[in-house]
């Protein structure tokens, strides 16, 4: 529904050529992990979690998918109210991760001003990596490969995360591992 809302407000604001506005309020959601812009904009360290880049729903559609598919073994072993917890700290441990590495490890240190966090890949990391803890013997039927147990689909997320994390997206390889380890 989020990213439907914000579809729809670059639509109208590209119509009236207002997109700095569309960006400029992306931003006040967005987690900057520069100290000195988060202590004015705390709330980004679980607001960043509910928006997402309106271009690539190549990336959106994987994470909603996860979402459903490992939420609903979550919510079938401990309940909806938990999963709501769960994707709540998520977020929140992804980007104190992500805070705690771009200004504390040089590499990352020197771009912090640079950087904009927005997505719900620590959240469902840390679902996924939930529900591989909770039953990694739990079977997925994937197509082409056939049955895969959860903890190897988990543990292949963390590699491919723990590889991107001094990618291009950085941020978001930072924030999926802050999930995984919640």
């Amino acid at each position: 529904a989020v990213y439907v809302l914000m579809l729809m407000c670059l639509i109208i604001f590209r119509m009236l050529s207002k997109e700095l506005l569309f960006d400029s309020t992306l931003k006040y959601i967005s987690l900057v992990p520069e100290l000195s812009s988060f202590v004015y904009r705390p709330w980004t360290i679980l607001t960043y979690s509910f928006v997402h880049a309106v271009n690539p729903i190549a990336h959106l559609l994987p994470n909603m998918l996860m979402l459903y598919w490992f939420g609903t073994i979550i919510q079938e072993f401990i309940g909806s109210r938990r999963l709501i917890n769960l994707y709540l700290l998520g977020a929140f441990s992804g980007g104190l991760l992500a805070i705690l590495i771009y200004n504390f490890v040089p590499y990352f240190s020197t771009n912090v001003q640079n950087v904009t966090i927005i997505g719900a890949s620590g959240s469902v990391m840390a679902i996924v990596f939930a529900a591989a803890t909770l039953v990694p013997d739990y079977t997925f039927f994937l197509f082409l490969l056939g049955p895969v147990r959860i903890k190897y689909i988990a543990f292949f997320f963390f590699l491919i995360s723990l590889a991107g994390v001094t990618g291009l997206n950085a941020g978001g390889g930072i924030v999926h591992l802050g999930g995984a380890l919640l």
